[in-house]
């Protein structure tokens, strides 16, 4: 079920780490690539990934209260805002995280923040 969610979705217990299709599609990498939590953070966030592991750490202890919008680069060098919202199982060092590739939508709202502000200026 998770591997044909539209979302994508990753999953880590330990140190054993996997995602699905979808977090394929989003990061251009497959699971044999980046097979732990450490590469995924190391490869797909570069100079920022001590940031991105503070702010995993941050929320891990806070019980992933909230969603957070970072940016990550692809394995084609892109870069792509994703959202993500991230559920730890009981006791256990198992979390789950489900994440959206947003990068659209914001340009979206940026042109028509854009074009808002054009026609503001023109009254």
């Amino acid at each position: 079920m998770v591997e044909n969610l539209p979302a994508g979705a990753a999953y880590s217990e330990g140190y054993a780490f996997t995602f699905n299709r979808a977090a394929e599609e989003i990061s251009g990498y497959s699971r044999t690539e980046i097979t732990t939590l450490d590469q995924w953070i190391t490869v797909l966030y570069g100079a920022e990934g001590e940031v991105v592991r503070g702010y995993y750490e941050a929320d891990r202890q806070a019980g992933f209260p909230s969603r957070r919008i970072v940016k990550l680069t692809r394995k084609d060098g892109t870069q792509r805002d994703v959202e993500f919202s991230a559920f730890a199982l009981g006791e256990k060092d198992i979390v789950i995280w489900v994440m959206h590739d947003i990068t659209e939508g914001k340009l979206v709202e940026k042109a028509l923040r854009a074009s808002e502000e054009k026609f503001r200026i023109e009254e």
